[in-house]
């Protein structure tokens, strides 16, 4: 295994940082931006409940709305497939990954962005998850291996 690798599994620290990196890179300027484009309601409540989508049907309240349509969010995941795959190839195939690696070890590349949850609060959630699997309710798998 490439020291690289190692230094992500046994650095919490580097490993959000490059969880970070990784968002900043695969998921800005991808087709999330065109979805993101646009005028944006204005709320006097704040939580918009008080804005409505008017169509020639029906009234349908903001709260209530899917904003991103089927062909829209399998276009976006594909994008995200690829941004996803294109970034870790030049992560593990080559040899600036490891640079990048060490960079991260060094400096947060979001420093103004929240860091992901720590290996306790994952923990703990999954936890949660298998208890609340024991009594019968739904809990959706996020990641298997």
């Amino acid at each position: 295994m490439k020291p690289s690798i190692l230094k992500l599994l046994n650095d919490e620290r580097t490993l959000k940082n490059l969880a970070k990196y990784m968002a900043l890179h695969c998921m800005r300027n991808t087709e999330l931006e065109n979805l993101h484009a646009g005028k944006v309601p204005a709320s006097a409540t704040g939580d918009f409940s008080d804005v409505k989508i008017v169509t020639p049907e029906h009234e349908i309240p903001w709260t209530e709305a899917s904003r991103i349509s089927d062909p829209e969010m399998k276009m976006l995941m594909n994008d995200a497939v690829d941004q996803c795959y294109a970034f870790l190839s030049g992560l593990f195939g080559d040899p600036a990954g490891d640079e990048l690696i060490e960079g991260l070890s060094e400096k947060d590349p979001m420093p103004k962005w929240d860091d992901p949850p720590s290996k306790e609060c994952v923990e703990r959630d999954e936890e949660m998850k298998t208890q609340l699997r024991k009594h019968g309710h739904p809990v959706r798998v996020l990641w298997r291996l």
